[in-house]
């Protein structure tokens, strides 16, 4: 888990979710106490039952 805590959890921890912004340096994630409507994208990751990376999408927050 090298990007830390995550901003969110689902099912049992079966659904990741990290907050990310964007600058002209490109991406950074972002504190999970940010607001909202200061947030450009949501992370997410999808692990089956056994642990394993399943999907992952960066999703534009609006």
């Amino acid at each position: 888990m090298k990007l830390g805590e995550p901003s969110s959890s689902f099912e049992s921890g079966r659904i990741l979710t990290y907050r990310i912004g964007e600058d002209a340096d490109g991406y950074f994630l972002m504190d999970r106490m940010v607001r909202w409507s200061n947030i450009k994208y949501s992370l997410v990751f999808v692990f089956d039952n056994n642990g394993l990376l399943q999907k992952h999408r960066m999703v534009s927050v609006r």
